[in-house]
Formats: structure tokens, sequence, C-alpha cells
């Protein structure tokens, strides 16, 4: 009988440690977590900056490309008036030396 007893309070005790054991790495495992929590979280901030830095930096390369487009239209432009006076020169030379 006193047997049975002395296993029993054997039995409760492991049963206590693993109950502390069992709560002890219920903490360790929420901790584990609620850091694992606060990296998603910082991780995620950071990807929605990254997405708006992007955003905002195609914006500006669209503007930047449609500057270019305009100046280079304005470029051909003004080439062609060069052409156009280079012509009207050459033209007025020859009707000067004729006239000479």
């Amino acid at each position: 009988h006193k047997l049975r007893l002395l296993r029993a309070v054997e039995c409760l005790r492991h049963a206590v440690g693993a109950d502390r054991r069992d709560a002890a790495q219920m903490l360790e495992d929420d901790a584990a977590l609620q850091r694992l929590n606060s990296q998603r979280e910082e991780l995620c901030r950071e990807k929605a900056e990254a997405e708006n830095e992007s955003k905002r930096c195609q914006e500006e390369n669209r503007r930047l490309l449609e500057l270019v487009h305009k100046q280079a239209a304005q470029l051909q432009k003004e080439r062609d008036r060069v052409m156009d006076l280079e012509d009207l020169v050459r033209t007025q030379t020859e009707q000067v030396q004729f006239l000479a």
C-alpha cells in the first residue's frame, strides 16, 4: 500500500514537472511568435516603403522620358530651321555671285 502511495506521489511530481516544462515551452513559443510577428510587421513596413519609392521613381522616370522626347522634338525643329537658313544663305549667296 505504501509503495502504491509513493508511486502515485512520484507520478504527480512527474506530471507537475511536465506541466512546468510545458508552460515554460509555451512561454518560449509565445515569445518567439511575438518576435516573428514584430519582424513580419517591420518587413511589411519596409516593403510598403520600397513599393512607394519604386512608384515614385517610375513616375519620375516617366516624367523625365516625356521631357527628353519633348527636347528631342524641339532639337529636330531647330535642326530643320538651321537647314532652311543654310539653304536660304546658299541661295542668296548664289544670287549675289550672279549679280556681281
